[in-house]
C-alpha cells in the first residue's frame, strides 16, 4: 500500500487508532431508550411503515467524538435506501447542530452490538479524512427487539453516479483519497471487504471522497481465518475467488484498482475489461 501512496504523492505520518478505543466505546454506548416524560413516542419499524416520512424525531443520543450524551432533533426524515440488515433514512438535523444527515437503522440480536457501529466509533477518535465519520449513535427497544441507530453525514453522490462523467484530474484526485482511506485501514489491520463504487461516497462540488458502509468490515490479524465469500464478485480479489480463508486488507487494494479502472457505465460491466 505504501508504494501506491508514494506514487500519488502521500507524504505524511500514517493514521492509527488507539488500540483500546473499541473496547472503551463498547462500554460507553450502552444507551437505553430515552425515558424522559417529554420524549416523543418512537416510530414503528414495520415493513408497511418503512417508506413513511417522519416530520420530526427527538432522541437522546451519544456524540461519537466527545462521548457526551445529548438531545438531537432530526426533521423531514424520509426513507433513502435499504439493505439486507438495515434501512437508511435521510433528514435534516436541527439540534445540536444544523446539517444534512443519514440515519442507518439495524436490528442486531439483543445480546450483540452492531459491529459496524463499534468499528466506526473506534475510528472516529482518529478522525481519518477519507473515512465516513460516525456523528451520533443511540438504540431503541421495540418489544423484545433492539433497533441500533448510527447517524452519519449526508454525501450527495456515490462514485457509481460519477463513472463516465469525470475527467482525468478528478480520477487522480479521487484515487488519491480512496487509497489514503485504505492506508488508514491498513495501518489498523482493517479489511473493508466491500469496496465498490456505490460504497465510495462523494461530494463532487467540494471534491471530497469518503469510504462508507462498514457493515462487512473486519479487523483481521495475521493467520486469522475469515470467510472468502466477501466483496461483490466483479471487485473480488483472486484469492477470494479461489476460496482462500487467510487473507488481509490487500483484498481491498484489488477492489480499489477495479473501481478506478472502470471506463464505461454499463451495468455489471467487468471493471478491469
Amino acid at each position: 500500500m505504501e508504494w501506491i501512496l508514494r506514487k500519488i504523492g502521500l507524504a505524511r505520518k500514517p493514521e492509527r487508532m488507539r488500540r483500546d478505543s473499541t473496547h472503551r466505546y463498547e462500554s460507553e454506548v450502552s444507551l437505553e431508550p430515552a425515558s424522559s416524560p417529554d420524549s416523543p413516542p418512537s416510530e414503528s419499524e414495520t415493513e408497511s411503515e418503512s417508506l413513511t416520512i417522519f416530520n420530526e424525531d427527538h432522541q437522546y443520543a451519544l456524540e461519537a467524538l466527545t462521548r457526551k450524551k445529548t438531545w438531537i432533533t432530526v426533521k423531514n426524515l424520509s426513507f433513502h435506501a435499504n439493505g439486507v440488515f438495515s434501512n437508511v433514512y435521510r433528514g435534516t438535523m436541527t439540534h445540536p447542530e444544523e446539517r444534512e444527515i443519514v440515519m442507518k437503522k439495524s436490528f442486531p440480536p439483543s445480546d450483540v452490538r452492531n459491529p459496524e457501529m463499534l468499528l466506526l466509533a473506534s475510528m472516529r477518535l482518529s478522525n481519518p479524512r477519507n473515512i465516513m465519520p460516525l456523528l451520533y449513535t443511540y438504540k431503541r427497544r421495540h418489544d423484545a427487539q433492539v433497533c441500533e441507530v448510527i447517524i452519519l453525514p449526508y454525501m450527495p453522490q456515490s462514485l457509481n453516479q460519477l463513472i463516465g462523467n469525470i475527467d482525468s484530474t478528478d480520477i487522480k484526485l479521487y484515487s488519491w483519497q480512496l487509497f489514503n482511506g485504505l492506508s488508514f485501514l491498513q495501518n489498523n489491520n482493517i479489511a473493508h471487504r466491500d469496496i465498490k463504487p456505490v460504497n465510495i461516497l462523494v461530494d463532487h462540488d467540494k471534491e471530497r471522497l469518503k469510504i462508507g458502509d462498514f457493515g462487512n468490515a473486519k479487523v483481521i490479524d495475521e493467520g486469522q481465518s475469515s470467510s472468502p465469500y466477501q466483496i461483490t464478485r466483479f471487485y473480488r480479489a483472486p484469492e477470494l475467488l479461489y476460496g482462500v480463508s487467510e487473507y488481509s486488507w490487500l483484498v481491498d487494494v484489488w477492489s480499489a484498482g477495479c473501481v478506478m479502472g472502470r471506463d464505461d457505465e454499463r451495468e455489471d460491466s467487468i471493471p478491469w475489461s
